[in-house]
């Protein structure tokens, strides 16, 4: 946290006070551990995952000199070491595990760009102080398409190929940051430069690869080798590959950076290309770009963005990943449950995310022989809680995170969990969004993470994160020939830092919700198995049924 001071106004960093409550806290929560993501696009030299921690030791040196320079009190000694290793268990379990394994071919990659130039006056695209807080990592999404079609499929091939890249590159007109270069921690460049898009035939039917997901032939699927170690050469906002199956049907993977993109931007995205492929009569989706006037950027949070909180919470673990399902009526008995003697009609979220907190919180405890206290962060949506609201359609990282306490120690039940996620989701209200927007809003938001680091810091504290992309409209993506068949999140085991202890939450087809969830592999050993778990939600059960 010591970043926080070099970026305060010159009237802030004069209090003394404030600055060395600062450094106490940055203190007691240690040096981050550091790494660096890894990856390009598969088979090409042109672009790749964003990198970062680059040169992290000497990143950190000018910081605290130039703390140094603006303050009169030493700011200790610094470091910034890692060594580990990333090993990943994947889907399905180590019981019965899919072995299966299916080639996917390259067929061709060129960028898709804007059909219209970017005017020069918007050649240049602030990030907000929202956006500036978020690491550099990919939020990559694979949407599977069944075939319904008996025609000739080469000519359906070659007519929905055409009809996806004439679409595209219409949206990016709209869109235009999003086929741009981001530069530093700052801005993005808007060049036009394009979206890399990749066509690869998959040697498989549909039908047979969703019948038992594997998650490693599911990252087969994306536009870049998360294995890859290669540097990058342009940090590219969208990649798309577009899979087509032997019978015809498609998955869709499209992979945007968090830098600019959220849950809700994503699924304004994809709904945008959606209306533009299927040439719907609609008025055609118009993205918002106000986020960087209501929350100006701070230009002394540039380049290094490993200095943000959230990216040092990014490290490499031993970690599995599971994907639980909740059916529909699964979910009426949870928020049943959830509601005895406790909030009155929790929403499935709500229920959802309690019960996560409850089972990883008891995993924790049989692992380490004592309950201890843990800290709950759930990912919110600012655009209705602004007053007035934001547009649905506003682009950027508008979200703010809720943090519900439990101390150990304490009873976990499901009702009195239920209570304190709303209570901490209440409190992201109109003051909170008014509170960071403006000149006064990195000053108000750096104390907003103190906070955080005052309940983190605690040894031994679990902290544990929730991210819902229900409602979103990620069933929505019709491009012509119907809504997927499974809308699937593709980043919750690639081989690169990530943070742990996570759960993302994301609606099915039929009313349920599937939460991924990410966990120390020895926690995961006991959170898979909980009964009160199983009791509501199937482990990794086929798409299709």
């Amino acid at each position: 946290m010591r970043w926080l001071l070099s970026a305060l106004p010159p009237s802030a960093r004069r209090s003394r006070a404030f600055a060395r409550q600062i450094f106490s806290m940055a203190g007691r929560l240690g040096p981050a551990p550091q790494g660096r993501l890894r990856g390009q696009p598969a088979r090409s030299g042109i672009v790749g995952l964003p990198s970062y921690c680059r040169n992290e030791y000497n990143g950190l040196l000018a910081y605290k000199n130039l703390l140094q320079q603006q303050c009169t009190f030493s700011s200790g000694h610094e470091t910034a070491t890692y060594s580990s290793t990333d090993e990943v268990s994947d889907l399905p379990p180590r019981e019965g595990k899919n072995t299966r394994n299916v080639e996917v071919e390259i067929i061709s990659q060129e960028n898709i760009r804007p059909s219209s130039p970017t005017p020069h006056h918007l050649r240049t695209y602030k990030l907000s102080l929202l956006d500036q807080f978020m690491p550099p990592m990919y939020n990559p999404f694979v949407f599977f398409y069944s075939n319904s079609v008996s025609e000739d499929l080469n000519n359906v091939i070659i007519e929905r190929s055409k009809r996806l890249k004439e679409s595209l590159s219409e949206t990016l007109t709209r869109f235009y940051p999003f086929a741009g270069t981001v530069k530093d921690n700052l801005h993005i460049d808007c060049d036009d430069a394009g979206v890399y898009y990749v066509v690869a035939r998959v040697k498989d039917n549909l039908s047979d690869f969703l019948n038992k997901p594997n998650y490693k032939l599911v990252h087969k699927l994306l536009p870049y080798d998360p294995n890859s170690s290669e540097p990058q050469s342009r940090p590219l906002i969208v990649m798309v590959q577009v899979n087509i199956f032997e019978c015809g049907g498609m998955a869709i993977s499209i992979c945007t950076s968090h830098k600019i993109v959220d849950g809700v931007t994503y699924a304004t995205f994809l709904k945008a290309w959606a209306e533009n492929a299927r040439g719907s009569s609609e008025q055609a989706m118009s993205p918002n770009f106000s986020a960087p006037l209501l929350f100006p950027q701070n230009p002394s949070l540039h380049k290094d963005s490993s200095l943000v909180p959230e990216t040092s919470l990014l490290q490499k673990s031993t970690r599995a990943v599971r994907r639980f399902v909740f059916d529909a009526s699964a979910l009426v008995s949870l928020k049943e449950e959830a509601s005895e003697l406790g909030v009155q009609k929790p929403t499935r979220v709500e229920a959802v995310t309690a019960l996560f907190w409850k089972c990883a919180a008891s995993a924790s405890e049989a692992r380490h022989g004592s309950q201890r206290p843990s800290l709950l962060s759930i990912a919110v949506d600012l655009r209705s809680r602004s007053v007035p609201a934001l547009p649905q359609e506003s682009i950027g990282n508008i979200v703010f995170h809720a943090f519900a306490k439990s101390v150990g120690n304490t009873e976990l039940e499901l009702p009195s969990l239920v209570s304190r996620v709303r209570k901490a989701i209440e409190k992201i209200n109109g003051d909170l969004v008014q509170e960071i927007k403006g000149d006064d809003g990195f000053i108000n938001l750096a104390k907003r993470q103190m906070e955080f680091v005052e309940d983190y810091s605690n040894s031994g504290t679990d902290l544990f994160f929730v991210a819902s992309l229900c409602n979103a409209g990620f069933y929505e993506g019709d491009f012509g020939w119907g809504k997927p068949r499974w809308s699937c999140i593709a980043n919750a085991s690639i081989d690169s830092p990530t943070v742990t202890n996570q759960m993302f939450l994301i609606e099915t087809r039929s009313g349920g919700i599937e939460a991924w969830v990410n966990l120390e592999e020895q926690d995961m050993a006991f959170f898979e198995q909980n009964p009160e778990l199983l009791a509501f939600a199937s482990l990794d059960p086929s798409p299709l049924n």
